[in-house]
């Protein structure tokens, strides 16, 4: 009897044993695959600081980059890392980003950004823009692959609305954000406008603002 127990708790101490070491193995490969990043492509581009003064050169950016773009002057020169709170946004090639602060995004669970850069999609009395995030998903096999989100924001005298969990939180929100233009408004609330629709009814209710004010 005492041997069985023994035996018993032998064979479970090495299943434990097993889990622990798949699981350290699997967030080694999970790590080295995020340390990993694609291949770094530097742009033209340039960014302003916090003081707005233009600093000119060679920029990479990846959206699996939380706050930060590396930066050199030349092609030549070794990088540094410009982080957000130096800095007010920067452009490569012809998409611009600004920094935003205190955000909600939805990815595979809600979450709130404390500052990031995010793309300026439409800049208005309404204003749009994109937020780009990447991160690793580790597979019960150990094998990781990258997902990628992206957010709508949508910046109104100041305010940001964010974190849409789905098509009846945006209805709602974004209604009641342009209110203003009430036929606009209720085609959203009742579901005629949809996220899918975003960019449209941004450039819509800019559109009828500069013609009524």
């Amino acid at each position: 009897m005492q041997g069985n127990c023994i035996r018993y708790l032998f064979d479970i101490s090495v299943i434990v044993m097993r889990i622990s070491f798949f699981l350290l193995v699997s967030f080694f490969f999970a790590y080295n695959s995020q340390a990993q990043d694609t291949e770094e492509v530097y742009m033209d581009g340039y960014y302003y600081t916090k003081d707005s003064t233009k600093v000119t050169g060679k920029i990479y950016y990846a959206y699996s980059w939380y706050s930060r773009f590396k930066f050199k002057p030349t092609e030549e020169d070794q990088p540094n890392t410009v982080e957000a709170s130096e800095t007010i946004g920067f452009v490569i090639g012809d998409k611009q980003f600004v920094v935003k602060e205190n955000f909600g995004v939805s990815l595979r669970y809600f979450m709130r950004i404390r500052q990031d850069f995010v793309e300026v999609i439409e800049d208005g009395n309404v204003s749009l823009y994109k937020h780009y995030s990447s991160h690793n998903i580790m597979n019960l096999d150990g094998s990781t692959y990258k997902q990628h989100y992206e957010n709508y924001l949508l910046e109104k005298d100041g305010k940001l609305v964010t974190g849409y969990k789905n098509e009846n939180t945006f209805a709602k929100e974004v209604a009641n954000l342009l209110i203003e233009n009430k036929e606009l408004s209720d085609k959203i609330r009742n579901k005629e406008l949809r996220l899918k629709d975003v960019e449209s009814i941004v450039l819509a209710y800019n559109s009828w603002y500069s013609v009524n004010h």
